[in-house]
């Protein structure tokens, strides 16, 4: 949708509603977040594996295990409103206030993100995602870094998303099923501060491959947690969005999100290369990152 604003005659106004809803999304959860900085709610999951969600007091005492949730959801969504939120910021200093650096109201609206998703969420997910995108954001696209590199000015097309869905699922499956973890073992004990098995990641993605090989076509349907428990051992849902809608959608679901993600992102590859390509270029990359690390959108609910 993002992409089509540059294709209209009157991109201000979209531009300016889209800043606007972020901006409130953002500051209201963050006031929820100071006010129950340890989560407002606890997914509480019973010995048969179902979950439920119990409303936590001020006084609550949370612990690495512990996942909670405020008034935008679940510790590990928070990245689906700060990119694209950071996004449409930085757009707006682009192209409608025509500046070269950032405004105090981007700046200010950054800041906000950072402390949720560094401080509050204490999702790995919302880290990496977040953090590489504001990496490439600062010390690469808004410094002009880019422009500096000759074999990339060149180029006259962005690399299609495409091709970055396929090594991010070759690397993907490199982790799950070779030693390509220990490579990145670093990132994850030092950094991330977790466990080499990504705190059980690891098994629930073997055991979801299994699942979804029992049934590949059509999946498993709208199935519940306690079904999820009891496939994966440790956990309700697969933890990654592909594998998640594979499982209750089959192959069918999978190549249908697959197909609708890169139409809606398509005409990317198609603009010329500019600060404000790339901009919502690694917005999608790094959200696609991050559903390799976690379930964002419901099949059922697509």
């Amino acid at each position: 949708g993002m992409t089509a604003m540059f294709k209209t005659d009157g991109p201000v106004r979209s531009i300016e509603v889209f800043c606007m809803l972020f901006e409130a999304l953002i500051y209201i959860n963050l006031i929820s977040m100071i006010i129950y900085p340890n989560g407002m709610m606890r997914m509480v999951r019973e010995v048969n594996g179902q979950e439920t969600w119990d409303i936590l007091p001020r006084s609550f005492a949370r612990t690495e295990s512990t996942r909670v949730a405020w008034l935008l959801g679940h510790q590990g969504l928070l990245t689906i409103y700060a990119i694209p939120g950071t996004c449409s910021q930085v757009l707006h200093d682009y192209t409608v206030k025509k500046k070269n650096g950032f405004s105090l109201r981007t700046l200010a609206f950054i800041a906000a993100c950072m402390i949720e998703v560094f401080v509050f969420s204490r999702s790995a997910n919302c880290v990496l995602t977040y953090g590489i995108f504001l990496f490439l954001l600062f010390f690469y696209i808004h410094n002009g870094a880019w422009t500096r590199k000759s074999n990339f000015r060149q180029r006259k097309k962005l690399l299609s998303p495409f091709w970055i869905f396929i090594i991010l699922c070759i690397v993907f499956v490199a982790v799950v099923y070779g030693n390509a973890i220990n490579v990145f073992s670093f990132l994850i004990v030092t950094i991330l501060r977790r466990d080499i098995t990504l705190t059980g990641r690891m098994l629930v993605w073997q055991k979801s491959f299994e699942a979804i090989l029992k049934k590949p076509i059509l999946g498993w349907g709208q199935t519940t947690a306690e079904t999820g428990f009891w496939l994966f051992q440790i956990a309700g849902h697969p933890h990654n969005q592909f594998l998640y809608t594979a499982w209750q959608g089959g192959l069918i679901a999978l190549v249908l999100l697959v197909v609708f993600i890169f139409y809606s992102v398509k005409p990317l590859s198609r603009m010329g290369i500019s600060k404000y390509t790339l901009v919502i270029w690694t917005a999608t990359v790094t959200i696609m990152l991050g559903m390799f690390g976690d379930r964002y959108i419901p099949f059922y609910n697509i």
